[in-house]
């Protein structure tokens, strides 16, 4: 959209009815050059079929006015936060054995790890905090 005149213009139609509609929250009419150009620099890897698309899902669910980033978050959602405590749960059943584990849960460790180590070489605390606990198990385990 950055280098097309055409869905630049489409942009700042879709904006300026969206200040006219939308709560705005003290901002001054003069605004909407500035509000248009920086919409235009961070959406402007975007189509503006993809932009519109994100507009109606957004305006679908809110009345105020977006932020760039939230046109952004929905075009590109931020992928899913995996939570520590169910992967030691699920670890916890692999390796006991007495518990069907299905695909989607087998699926959910790799992506949790793959989340943990993707943060910082070696992983994060949590990641070496559920390692820790998932020792322990297995050193529970290897007593019984």
């Amino acid at each position: 959209m950055a280098s097309s005149p055409e869905a630049q213009h489409q942009l700042t139609e879709l904006l300026t009815q969206c200040f006219d509609a939308l709560k705005v929250y003290g901002k001054e009419p003069e605004q909407v050059v500035n509000l248009i150009k920086v919409f235009v620099m961070v959406l402007g890897d975007y189509t503006f079929e993809q932009v519109h698309a994100a507009f109606r899902t957004y305006l679908k669910q809110s009345n105020e006015l977006p932020a760039p980033s939230d046109i952004v978050k929905i075009i590109e959602p931020p992928p899913p936060v995996y939570s520590s405590a169910m992967y030691v749960q699920i670890k916890k059943n692999l390796r006991e054995g007495n518990v069907f584990v299905t695909d989607e849960e087998k699926a959910y460790v790799r992506a949790y790890e793959k989340q943990e180590l993707a943060k910082v070489r070696g992983g994060t605390e949590r990641y070496r905090d559920a390692q820790s606990q998932l020792e322990d198990h297995r050193l529970a385990m290897a007593h019984d």
